[in-house]
């Protein structure tokens, strides 16, 4: 879906990708749905409401923030400001963002911005903040050896299990 809303695109997760639907990203989903301005979305059902709630709250808190301000501008600024591109910085409006995605502290300006966390700057009133759930971590116990995963795949060994019906 990309209806135009002021001069910009909007944007979304797919339905059926929840914000904290796979637990290896969803730190790195909550950064980047605060610093691009992309609506939080939560599949779940009573079972596990309760156990969820509070980080569901806290994040929708801050996007409600940011939004109800952002809403108004388009993305006026985006820039990497790292090598890696780890650390990346968005501005609606007087509203500028730094997220820091690496996993180690990052010097803005001298500000810290502390790892997996983004910084909030209203700059007409002056009101800032740093954003960090640590709920909200990548579970690094869900991510996959990538270079295994590759390995496995070009040596054929996957082929001895599918059976053809």
């Amino acid at each position: 879906m990309k209806p135009f809303l002021h001069d910009s695109i909007v944007s979304t997760s797919h339905y059926m990708s929840s914000s904290l639907k796979y637990g290896n990203i969803t730190g790195t989903r909550a950064l980047s749905e605060i610093l691009y301005q992309v609506a939080p979305m939560c599949h779940f059902n009573l079972d596990c409401f309760e156990k969820i709630k509070a980080r569901i709250k806290l994040h929708t808190d801050v996007f409600k923030k940011t939004h109800s301000y952002s809403c108004m501008y388009s993305l006026e600024d985006f820039e990497f400001l790292s090598e890696d591109r780890y650390v990346q910085k968005t501005r609606f409006g007087s509203l500028e963002m730094v997220a820091n995605f690496r996993r180690k502290d990052f010097d803005f300006k001298g500000t810290k911005i502390p790892a997996r966390s983004i910084l909030l700057a209203f700059k007409d009133s002056g009101e800032s903040f740093v954003y960090r759930d640590t709920d909200l971590e990548d579970n690094s116990e869900d991510s996959y050896d990538v270079s295994a995963l590759v390995e496995k795949l070009s040596s054929g060994e996957w082929k001895d299990r599918i059976s053809l019906l």
